[in-house]
């Protein structure tokens, strides 16, 4: 006992999340990047079939983090579950209801969203170096899903 102990002390023993195949760890959470492209709802459902769901960026660090993997594995747009699809002009993360405004982290594009031709889902955008635009919903593009569940195994697109 007294030797795992010491490997604790040490950091030889590390316990925390193990994220499935596929998928990244960050600060407790396991992200998942796709190379497939989807539909922003397609996009939401095939992170549901992964047992996770489309990302809600709740920080700057988590921001920085997602816009930083996202340059490195694939250039193209991704998906977050970023919307005003329910009422126009009031963006909010789709899984936990939560307002995107004043009182929580955003990082849109200067100039955005600004709602151009029904554009009602958000992403992070390739062009403006990853910070945040609007966009329609039926545009197909990569995706980022997170989870905090271990068990996952299946990684799809």
């Amino acid at each position: 006992m007294a030797f795992l102990r010491v490997l604790l002390l040490l950091g030889f023993v590390s316990i925390g999340l193990c994220c499935p195949n596929g998928w990244l760890t960050h600060n407790n959470k396991c992200y998942h990047f796709s190379r497939e492209t989807e539909t922003w709802l397609g996009a939401a459902q095939m992170c549901t079939y992964m047992k996770g769901t489309l990302v809600e960026i709740e920080t700057k660090d988590e921001n920085d983090y997602l816009k930083a993997q996202a340059s490195t594995l694939v250039h193209g747009d991704f998906w977050i579950a970023l919307s005003d699809v329910e009422e126009e002009n009031s963006w909010k993360w789709m899984i936990s209801s939560t307002p995107a405004g004043s009182e929580t982290f955003t990082d849109w594009n200067p100039g955005q969203p600004n709602n151009s031709g029904g554009q009602e889902c958000a992403a992070l955008h390739y062009n403006y170096n990853y910070a945040w635009n609007d966009d329609e919903c039926k545009t197909n593009y990569h995706y980022i899903c997170e989870t905090t569940d271990s068990d996952n195994s299946q990684v799809i697109g």
